[in-house]
């Protein structure tokens, strides 16, 4: 919170590496996955991500989500993306609840450009926004890919609902 990234970095490392705490694993991958503090590394936030992915609330796996369905430290891959997605709807993410109701209202995976990441740490600084990349219907995706999207999932109203609801359970 007082902006001393390095030393939090530093922190989050000896947590996740010598101890093997899931947060610190978590909060590692997101400075990672950000580029706080250390150059952007995607391969290494998934790495961390994965490890923290026994942490009760599914925002890892949420995270996994959405950096499978941008390719990011990965190929991109729409079922595996949907299945991390699942997941972390399961534990009780809310986003991802959310997406998954849009998600099986459309009958298509898709990325979500306005949701960055998820994350544990209490952050109050603006997070670059991406660029919003062209999938559906616009130039610039990949053909097989975009096709992926369509294939993985199809509209089911009730389960829809489901997670609609779920998501509007939470007190937050």
């Amino acid at each position: 919170l007082r902006g001393h990234y390095r030393q939090a970095f530093e922190e989050y490392f000896r947590g996740a590496v010598d101890e093997r705490e899931p947060i610190a694993a978590f909060n590692l991958a997101f400075m990672y996955h950000q580029g706080i503090s250390v150059p952007r590394n995607y391969m290494m936030a998934r790495k961390f991500y994965v490890a923290a992915s026994g942490l009760e609330g599914g925002e890892a796996q949420f995270n996994l989500a959405l950096m499978y369905l941008r390719g990011q430290g990965v190929a991109p891959d729409a079922a595996k993306a949907a299945e991390y997605m699942k997941t972390a709807a399961a534990r009780g993410c809310v986003n991802a609840q959310l997406y998954l109701g849009a998600a099986y209202t459309m009958g298509y995976v898709f990325d979500p450009v306005d949701i960055e990441c998820i994350s544990l740490i209490p952050f109050y600084r603006v997070i670059e926004r991406r660029r919003p990349e062209l999938y559906l219907g616009g130039g610039g995706g990949d053909a097989r890919i975009e096709d992926q999207r369509y294939e993985v999932l199809e509209a089911d109203e009730q389960y829809a609902v489901e997670m609609l609801e779920a998501a509007a359970a939470h007190k937050d």
